[in-house]
Formats: C-alpha cells, structure tokens, sequence
C-alpha cells in the first residue's frame, strides 16, 4: 500500500510542477532549447502514466485508506510529501532548462528575466509550504522524547536538517539570480546557477523520498516510544537541590566567560584564534557542567505510553500484586518498612515518599521488569506486561495522587 500510495503522491506532483514551469516560464523554456522540452515533456509523460495507473490500483484495492488511519496525521504526511513533490517538479525542470540556456544566453533577455524571477518565486513560496505541512507533521508527535525516540520522529529530524540546507542553497541561489540580472557575462552565471540547482535537486530527491517514509509510518499503528540514552534532563525535579543549584550557576558563568572570549576573538584581531579556542573550551566546560547536574538517569520505558489506563480496577489489581510481590520488602502500605527488607544491604526505598513522583511511569515500568540497584529483583519473567503496568499505576496512587513532575503530559493516563 505505501508503494501505491507513494507513486501516485510524488508523480502526481511532480507533473503539476512541472506544468506549472510550462505556464510561468515561456520565455524559459524558449531559451532551453527543442532538446531540452522534449526531454521534459517524455518525463511528464511517464510520470503522468504512472500517476494514472497507480491511483486506479489504489483505488481499487483501498490503499488511500490507509492515509487517513488511525487518525489525521496520515493526511499531514500525505500532503507535506505532494508539496515536497510539486517543489521539486518544479526545481528540476528549471535546473534542466536553465542549463540548455545557458549556451544560448549570453545576451540580455528581459523576457528569461521575468521568466526565471516567476518561475523561483514560485520555488521559493512551495518551499514555504513546504515548511509549513512540515511543522503540522511535527506537531502530530504531541511530544518532545518522541523526536529521537521513534522513527518517525527521527526521520522528521532528518527532514529538518534537510531543509535547512535546502533553505540555504535557494538563498544563496536567490543572491546568484540577483547578480545574473545586473551581470554581464550572462553565460558564467547561468552555468553556475545550473551546477547549483542540480545540487538542489539532489536535495529535494532526498527530501521527496524521506516524505514518502514519514508518510508511511504515519499511516501504520503508533509506535512505541524508545528513549536511546541513559539520561535526560529534568530542571523541574534537580532544581530543587541546593548543591545542582550552585552547579547551574557556576556552569552558567562559565558560560557567560566562553561568551565573552567568543565576542573578543571577533574584535581583537591579534589574539583571535586564542580566544576562539578558549572561548569553545569554556562554553563546552560550562554547558557539560549545567546540563549535567540537570540530568537523572532514564531508561528505554521512560517515555513509553501505559498500556493499561490508570483505572480503578487497574489500580484495584495492581494493589493484589503489590501484597503479593512487593509488600514484603516495601511494606503493605510502601512506606519501605517490610519484614523481608530489613536485611537487605541496600534498604527498599519508600514508595510513599515525594521522589517516587518525579519518575515516570516508564521510569517505573523499567524498574519493575528489570530489578533495581542490589536488592530489588525483575519481575519481568513473572508477571505480564498488563500486570507490570498494573503495578505502576498503584505504586503511583502511594503518594497521595501527586502527578510525576518531570513527566511528559502524554505519559500520564
């Protein structure tokens, strides 16, 4: 489904930008040369061909469907990969006629002028949507972890990046296009434009192809959130700490010095490479100082989403496995005073205390399935993984229904 669904999507755009070329840059195509259109027009052609064929197969068998399950993400996805196709049916047929031109236009032409201004404005306002179906695919995830901690928040990253450096050569084109309408050697510039363009349509083949990917991940069943590192930052929780406190604010000076090193490399010439150097030093020093006092350890669950809501008969099932596996070291009310814990090395911790509250129910989850420090054993051979988050959500009703204050607002059920 996502291959029919992908052909139909990037060829039906990529024909209606190249179409759009055809209507706004006449005198363009003109200087392009026969070669060059007929190029052009055997490729819209076949993708026309393809687009036609695949939009009756997935009509058909159904495959649009899958856009628009389980929710409206997989439209978001849908149309940022047309609008990343239709940018780049745009940019390629002006990469391909730009440079048939560029042999044949040595003289001043204000018509190609008014042709090539047309036509990259319209390149430079698809990429703006571009952006922006971008941003709405974004704003799908409804949290932050899922970034680097699913797929399809990676693969928006990637985007991102993308598109920065897109962002960045069509600048820098722009500038170039402004230099061929005051230039005289008309010849240069339009062969330096093309060799730029052709990089960026490498670009834009890049982009179209991880749209594709966001498209189909949108529209498969959610996934899981997997936290790759082995910690993350939580201000709200460490801040209260006197002694994190003063790490922050003498990281944060340190800072303010790499700053001011920075600023003086700039302004003193003679000292420059110096002060470059030990200003990078002290930014890296005071940043690795701050961020790390912030930091508390995390796990794969941390940001996972429950399985089992926070319900009172989970919470009523999970008060029975917690008298049965849990009461005899951490006590029938948690507060860590059980009989089988008192010789333990290192003690139960009290379930009912305020720290219990600043971990996730990930946090939680992880500790239960995989034991915890010395004493406390993994239950995830024992007990199923509804049980597991059974568990969870009573241990999280011991401290009088505080909600976790560093977890995300979509880990909490």
């Amino acid at each position: 489904m996502l291959v029919v669904n992908a052909i139909a999507l990037v060829a039906g755009a990529l024909v209606v930008g190249s179409q759009l070329v055809s209507l706004l840059g006449g005198a363009l195509g003109e200087a392009g040369g026969r070669r060059w259109r007929r190029t052009l027009a055997r490729g819209d052609a076949m993708l026309a061909v393809l687009f036609i064929l695949s939009a009756v197969v997935a009509t058909r068998t159904g495959a649009w469907r899958a856009l628009i399950a389980p929710d409206t993400r997989g439209l978001w996805a849908a149309g940022h990969a047309v609008a990343a196709g239709v940018w780049l049916g745009v940019l390629s047929p002006f990469a391909l006629l730009l440079r048939g031109a560029a042999p044949t236009a040595g003289q001043t032409s204000r018509a190609l002028d008014r042709a090539v201004w047309r036509v990259w404005g319209l390149a430079l306002f698809l990429l703006a949507i571009v952006a922006a179906t971008g941003v709405a695919v974004a704003g799908s995830l409804h949290e932050v972890p899922a970034l680097v901690g699913t797929r399809y928040g990676r693969l928006l990253l990637l985007q991102v990046a993308l598109f920065a450096v897109a962002l960045g050569f069509m600048i820098f084109t722009s500038v170039r296009l402004v230099a061929l309408l005051g230039g005289t050697d008309r010849t240069v510039l339009l062969t330096q434009l093309s060799r730029l363009l052709a990089i960026e349509v490498a670009v834009g083949v890049t982009m179209v192809i991880v749209a594709v990917m966001l498209t189909g991940h949108a529209a498969g069943s959610a996934e899981p959130t997997v936290w790759p590192f082995r910690f993350r930052l939580a201000p709200d929780v460490m801040l209260r700490f006197p002694s994190v406190q003063d790490q922050v604010i003498t990281g944060t000076g340190i800072v303010v010095v790499g700053l001011l090193a920075v600023i003086g490399g700039y302004r003193v010439k003679a000292w420059r490479p110096l002060l470059l150097a030990a200003g990078a030093l002290f930014l890296a020093i005071g940043l690795y100082k701050a961020l790390a006092a912030m930091s508390i350890d995390a796990y794969p669950t941390t940001y996972a989403r429950p399985s089992v809501g926070r319900t009172a008969e989970s919470i009523r099932r999970g008060r029975g496995l917690f008298a049965v596996h849990c009461a005899p070291c951490h006590g029938p009310a948690g507060r860590g005073d059980g009989p089988a814990g008192a010789g333990l090395v290192q003690l139960p911790a009290d379930l009912t205390a305020s720290h219990t509250a600043d971990h996730t129910p990930g946090d939680l989850f992880w500790w239960i399935t995989h034991g915890l420090g010395l004493a406390m054993p993994a239950f995830g051979d024992h007990l199923s993984v509804t049980e597991r988050w059974d568990l969870v959500n009573f241990v999280r009703t011991l401290t009088a229904g505080r909600v976790p204050l560093s977890a995300s607002p979509t880990s909490v059920r």
